[in-house]
């Protein structure tokens, strides 16, 4: 299974600016949200990183061993579990429609058939996508959490309200 992850609006929010302020995290990263999306990635064996964070470390090419080495660095010091095989979405300069890349990732590597979800503050994806949108004032919350689980078709053994 492969989750497509933005980071503005998902891993911070509005809510999370406010709240960690001045607490040193540039991007004022939530925890919680980040506890709630390896819960996910615990059934996903694919990371694919579709924000626009994805382009930060290309200084030696997108895409690059060393480009890819960072972000995996950088989603780790959020508190990123990464799965056994993380990617990003191409850097199409004749598309920023984000359906479109998450489309162009999946034919490039071939994987018509599996299971994935997009998790994500924007609306630019295709209607047949199985999109999570996310609240940016809130970002990734218990009930989209619920919804991911759900679209893969997991059982959450470990909620007992």
């Amino acid at each position: 299974m492969i989750l497509f992850l933005d980071i503005d609006g998902v891993l911070n929010s509005t809510r999370s600016f406010i709240a960690l302020r001045g607490k040193g995290d540039r991007n004022h990263i939530d925890p919680v949200a980040v506890g709630l999306v390896n819960k996910v990635l615990y059934h996903c064996d694919t990371l694919v990183l579709s924000s626009t964070h994805r382009k930060f470390f290309a200084d030696r090419g997108y895409g690059s061993a060393d480009h890819l080495s960072n972000l995996e660095l950088y989603l780790t010091d959020m508190g990123i579990k990464l799965p056994m095989y993380f990617s990003i979405t191409d850097d199409d300069i004749n598309s920023s429609h984000r359906g479109a890349q998450v489309h162009n990732w999946i034919i490039k590597y071939n994987i018509n058939n599996a299971k994935y979800v997009i998790i994500d503050d924007s609306t630019d994806f295709y209607d047949h996508q199985p999109l999570i949108k996310t609240d940016p004032d809130d970002g990734f919350s218990f009930k989209d959490y619920r919804k991911a689980l759900q679209l893969f078709g997991v059982k959450d053994t470990h909620v007992f309200l």
